[in-house]
C-alpha cells in the first residue's frame, strides 16, 4: 500500500512546531496489516500531512519488501531548493532526525508476533480450555446420556446371568453422576479475552456431564453479597456463559465465595491481580483440595513483585503454586497488539477494556 507523503505540507507542520504528529502518525504506520478502514481512519486524523493523487506530491513511501535505500526524501526535488526551505524555516537538529526517520520503510516491533488479534484470541481460547480439560480429567463425571454408554454393564451381566433377559432393556443409568464446577470470573475489562475460553469450557464439559456454575469476582470479592453492579454490567456479562447456572448470590463475598468452592468438585478462577488480594485470602480459608485453580491472566506485575500493584496487600500476595495457571504471555500478546497499533484504550473498540 503506497503511502504519498507531501513534503511541502511536512515542513508546514515543522514550521507551525506539529512536528509531533509525524511521529505519531508513523508509529501508526507501522502496522502493514491495516484494513482499508484503519487506513482511512489514519489519513482522517493528518490530513495537513498525507497528500491525496494531486500535481505536487513529491514521493511515494512504500511497505512491503522494498529496499529501504531507495526511497529518498530529495528524489524529485531540486536540492537548492531544499535548502533554501531549510534555511528558511530554521529546522534544528532534532526535527531534522524526524524527516530522516522518515525515509526509510517503517518497521513493526521487534517483539511483535504479526498474529492477527482473532489468532491471538484463539490461542488464548485453546490454552483455557486445555487447562480445564486437564482438570475434569482428575474429577471424570460418569454421567451416560446417548448411544450403548446409557447402559449399565454391571445390571446387564447380573440379568444375563440370571436368566432375566427381559429386564436388559430397563438396565439404564437412573441418575447421573455428574460432577459440579465452580468458575469465578473476574468479569473487569482486563480479563475480557480470556471469557470465550471459559464459554467453550463449559460447553465441553457440559457435554461430558458436568454441571457448571458462574460467579463473579470482578477486581476481588466483594465485602457483601450482591446480585449485580449495574456501573459494570456484571449480570449480563455472566449471562454470556451459556451452559452454565448462574451462583446464588452472583457476586460472592469471600466467606461465600468458599462455600461454594466446598460445595462442589472442583472451582475455576479467571483473574488478574486487580483483586488478587481476596482471592488470596480465599485459598487461606478454603480446605487443601478444595482451593479453587486460578487462570492468571496478568501482565503488568509478576508474583514476586505482586504487592507493587496499588490493591494488593503485602501481606496477602500470594497463591499456592501448584494451583495457578499461569497464561500472562497470552494474554501480552493482546497488549503488543494494540501497542504496535498505537492505539489507545478508548480506540481498542472492546466495551470491557480496563472498566
Amino acid at each position: 500500500m503506497a503511502i504519498n507523503i507531501n513534503l511541502d505540507k511536512i515542513f508546514e507542520a515543522l514550521e507551525d512546531k506539529a512536528y509531533e504528529k509525524i511521529v505519531n502518525y508513523r508509529n501508526n504506520l507501522a502496522n502493514c496489516n491495516l484494513t482499508e478502514e484503519e487506513d482511512s481512519k489514519q489519513k482522517a486524523k493528518f490530513p495537513e500531512i498525507i497528500a491525496e493523487e494531486c500535481m505536487g506530491q513529491t514521493e511515494d513511501i512504500h511497505g512491503g519488501n522494498e529496499n529501504a535505500k531507495e526511497v529518498d526524501i530529495h528524489s524529485n526535488r531540486n536540492k537548492d531548493d531544499n535548502e533554501m526551505v531549510r534555511s528558511k524555516l530554521n529546522i534544528d537538529e532534532k526535527k531534522q532526525e524526524v524527516i530522516n526517520k522518515m525515509r526509510y520503510k517503517f518497521e513493526p516491533k521487534k517483539n511483535y508476533s504479526s498474529k492477527s488479534l482473532d489468532d491471538i484470541i484463539q490461542d488464548i481460547t485453546k490454552e483455557i480450555v486445555r487447562i480445564v480439560n486437564e482438570l475434569s480429567k482428575k474429577y471424570p463425571s460418569n454421567d451416560k446420556k446417548t448411544g450403548f454408554e446409557r447402559y449399565d454393564l454391571n445390571a446387564i451381566a447380573k440379568h444375563i446371568a440370571t436368566n432375566e433377559r427381559n429386564k436388559i432393556l430397563n438396565d439404564k443409568y437412573d441418575k447421573r453422576d455428574g460432577r459440579k464446577v465452580q468458575f469465578f470470573i473476574d468479569t473487569s475489562g482486563s480479563n475480557y479475552y480470556g471469557f470465550q475460553g471459559v464459554k467453550e469450557a463449559i460447553m465441553n464439559l457440559n457435554k461430558k456431564g458436568y454441571t457448571c456454575y458462574v460467579a463473579d469476582c470482578g477486581n476481588g470479592f466483594k465485602n457483601i453479597d450482591l446480585e449485580d453492579i449495574p456501573e459494570y454490567n456484571t449480570k449480563e456479562k455472566l449471562e454470556e456463559f451459556k451452559g452454565a447456572i448462574k451462583s446464588k448470590p452472583l457476586i460472592p463475598t469471600i466467606e461465600t465465595a468458599k462455600k461454594m468452592a466446598e460445595d462442589v468438585d472442583f472451582s475455576v478462577i479467571l483473574a488478574d491481580f486487580d483483586g488478587l488480594t481476596s482471592i488470596s485470602k480465599l485459598s487461606d480459608i478454603c480446605s487443601k483440595d478444595k482451593i479453587p485453580y486460578l487462570i492468571n491472566t496478568e501482565v503488568r506485575y509478576s508474583w514476586k513483585l505482586a504487592a507493587e500493584h496499588n490493591w494488593v496487600d503485602p501481606e496477602h500476595c500470594t497463591y499456592p503454586k501448584e494451583r495457578i495457571f499461569d497464561i500472562c504471555p497470552l494474554m501480552q500478546e493482546i497488549d503488543d497488539y494494540y501497542e504496535f497499533l498505537n492505539y489507545d484504550m478508548e480506540e481498542r473498540g472492546d466495551r470491557f477494556w480496563r472498566i
